[in-house]
């Protein structure tokens, strides 16, 4: 093993050793049941998490106050403006300046009603510890396509999402258009010049959990 080689190996020890703060920030337009379960679920490894409403969705606010009450989650961010106006970038831009004011080292975004499996967090959170990616991509799947029960396998792919990736002060919603790999979505984040990268090429399950569909 060469010199390089060892020091690598150093770092990424070092790395996992400090371990990873990860902030999460949600959009939460309607399905608050969604929601509970999924930040039930994002508390046991997210360090600090932040959801995003329209400022008029009285009602939702009233059940994440009561959320917060019970400490699935630390800030709600507040946006107003036209329906048009208050796309999902918008609103996830308005919910990292509160991931900003936090101690993170890393950050993740996600609607209400996509969860991810523990053990898949779990294993994407070590693997991108060891590898030092500033940004990590994963395969999007589209299941409103797919029959209940059927493999994830064999969903419709609609292309590569960002996943997990390090947070700092210029972390911005970006169009992206450095990004390595073809995307879907509306899931842009500014990626620097250079930065390095992971692509999970096994399934890490963004779930949208749809009417009709098991869960």
């Amino acid at each position: 093993m060469s010199a390089k080689e060892i020091i690598g190996k150093i770092r990424a020890r070092l790395r996992l050793a400090r371990g990873m703060k990860l902030g999460v920030c949600l959009i939460c337009t309607s399905d608050t049941r969604e929601l509970s379960d999924n930040l039930k679920t994002l508390r046991k490894y997210a360090r600090f998490i932040n959801v995003v409403i329209d400022v008029s969705d009285e009602e939702v606010a009233s059940h994440l106050h009561d959320l917060m009450n019970e400490r699935l989650l630390d800030s709600v961010t507040k946006v107003s403006g036209k329906k048009k106006d208050l796309t999902r970038p918008a609103m996830w831009e308005a919910g990292l300046i509160s991931l900003k004011s936090s101690d993170c080292t890393h950050f993740l975004l996600l609607d209400e009603n996509e969860h991810i499996k523990p053990e898949n967090l779990i294993a994407a959170k070590k693997r991108i510890l060891y590898t030092g990616a500033e940004v990590s991509f994963i395969e999007e799947y589209d299941l409103a396509k797919t029959e209940a029960g059927e493999k994830l396998a064999n969903a419709p792919r609609q292309g590569m999402i960002p996943f997990i990736g390090k947070l700092d002060n210029e972390t911005l919603i970006d169009n992206f258009s450095k990004a390595p790999v073809k995307l879907a979505g509306e899931r842009y984040t500014g990626m620097k010049e250079k930065a390095s990268f992971f692509i999970f090429n096994y399934p890490i399950v963004l779930e949208k959990r749809l009417k009709g569909k098991e869960k």
